[in-house]
Order: C-alpha cells, then sequence, then structure tokens
C-alpha cells in the first residue's frame, strides 16, 4: 500500500501513522531497534475504529458515525471511549509481545511471556470485519506463529465499520524514547466497503459505511470500464452514507474509489 492517509499524536507520549482502511486486510512490521530499557515503551501495528469525535482531526463528511463505535463511551485515563486492537512488543517485567483490544476505552490486554527473545517481527489480520488474529515471528524466512498464549480477538462492534490501520509508539516515561519501524506491509482485502444497491418507484438507492475520502462511481460496462465520479452527492445519517438515483436505460455498475481525506 503506497502513502498513508493521516497521523495523530497519542495521548501519551507518542504517534499514530495510519491509512483508512474499508474492509478485511493483514499488516505487518519489523521493528529493527527501540528503546526498550525505557519503561512502558510500546511500539506496535494498530487499527482503530473511529468517528467524529475520535478521529485524529480528519474530517467525515456525515454528522456523526454513531453507535456502536461513537467514541463516547466511558472514558479511562483521557481516552475518550477509544476502540482499537493492537500487536505490540514490551519487553520489561517478564512479557513479551502485548495484544490488546480496547473497546470504548475498556482494555483487554492478554500479555504474552519471553520477554527479549526477539520476535520483532509482528503481524495482525482482520478476518470478517470482526475477527482479529495476531502472528509472530524472529525472522522474515520463518512461517508466522501465534502468540503464545494464542491470542485472537472477536467483536461484532466491528461488522462494516471501516478502520484506521497503521504503525504506532506509545511512551509513557519522562524519558523519551524511540522506535525504527522496516518492511512495512499492509495488504486489504479487494471487496473494500461493502455497497449495498435496493430499487423501489424508479429508484435505486446505494449506500456504505462513510468513511474520509470515499467517493461512489459508476460505470455503464465491466469490459470497457469508464468510471464517473456519480454527481448526486450524498446524504448521511449515523455514518451511513445515501446516494438515491432515477433508474434509466441499460446497465450501471457503481464501486467506491479513495481520495486524499
Amino acid at each position: 500500500t503506497n502513502g498513508y492517509s493521516g497521523w495523530e499524536f497519542l495521548n501519551d507520549d507518542g504517534f499514530f501513522l495510519f491509512k483508512y482502511v474499508p474492509g478485511d486486510f493483514q499488516m505487518a512490521i519489523h521493528i529493527n531497534n527501540y528503546s526498550d530499557t525505557v519503561n512502558y515503551t510500546i511500539p506496535s501495528i494498530m487499527a482503530r475504529a473511529y468517528s467524529v469525535s475520535t478521529n485524529g482531526g480528519a474530517t467525515l463528511t456525515g454528522a456523526t458515525v454513531g453507535a456502536p463505535l461513537d467514541g463516547l463511551g466511558p472514558a479511562i485515563a483521557g481516552e475518550n471511549g477509544e476502540c482499537y486492537v493492537r500487536m505490540a512488543r514490551f519487553d520489561e517485567y517478564g512479557i513479551g509481545t502485548y495484544p490488546e483490544i480496547t473497546i470504548d476505552g475498556v482494555s483487554d490486554q492478554t500479555t504474552q511471556p519471553a520477554q527479549g527473545d526477539g520476535q520483532n517481527w509482528l503481524l495482525l489480520v482482520r478476518q470478517d470485519y470482526t475477527n482479529f488474529n495476531v502472528y509472530q515471528r524472529l525472522t522474515n524466512s520463518q512461517p508466522w506463529h501465534l502468540t503464545p498464549n494464542k491470542t485472537s480477538f472477536s467483536n461484532a462492534k466491528f461488522a462494516g465499520q471501516p478502520m484506521q490501520v497503521g504503525i504506532a509508539f506509545a511512551d509513557f516515561n519522562s524519558v523519551y524514547g524511540y522506535v525504527q519501524f522496516d518492511s512495512f506491509m499492509l495488504d486489504a482485502a479487494l471487496e473494500g466497503t461493502p455497497l449495498h444497491v435496493s430499487s423501489a418507484g424508479g429508484f435505486i438507492t446505494v449506500t456504505w459505511p462513510d468513511y474520509p475520502g470515499a467517493v461512489l462511481q459508476s460505470s455503464p460496462s465491466l469490459n470497457l470500464p469508464n468510471w464517473q465520479t456519480v454527481s448526486t452527492a450524498p446524504t448521511y445519517d449515523t455514518g451511513v452514507a445515501t446516494v438515491t438515483l432515477p433508474i434509466g436505460n441499460g446497465n450501471v455498475f457503481f464501486r467506491l474509489a479513495q481520495t486524499a481525506p
């Protein structure tokens, strides 16, 4: 995947560099070096659900994303109802890797053994929107394997939700830490965000989960496609974009394209 769609500072000292991904994905990174001798430094790969209130500065076209991932749940330590999954290294207090799922600011942290084992290749996979598996390995020539505790996550709240996907680094200490990432990989599923099309009374209605930069396009053919942006402006309600068009003659095909937010 080329480029990123945004970045932000975390509430603690650190950063999150991300790309908007509509659907399933697999993401991997190699942590080449980082300050594991400084207390509470956490380099990771992370997938974050977002809304108007937790969107890292990017503008959503709709008024709100709404429940279940509206960022308005109980905040813990200033997290403002965050919803995310991450796979991290920690390498302190006997802990090696650090998978975590957080829903509305409440975290399920499944720390793994093997501090300092050097398995700094990390992989996070999203499947069927709601399932997340984490893997690790020592070198890029070895097969991926599950964490020692066979950690995986599943939560129905992520169904149909696009996510911010990328690399993150958090530092909870007055002594600044550092990290060097390399060999980043992000593969997004071809189906992307699902489009739903229905017809009634001489009109067709196209809906999709809204995310920054999403543009509805149409073409009269797939054999010789001529994708053009649909001129009718969408309407938005709780994170769902809707376009209603009159039914014309002949075929019409739709897709979502992504522009820079």
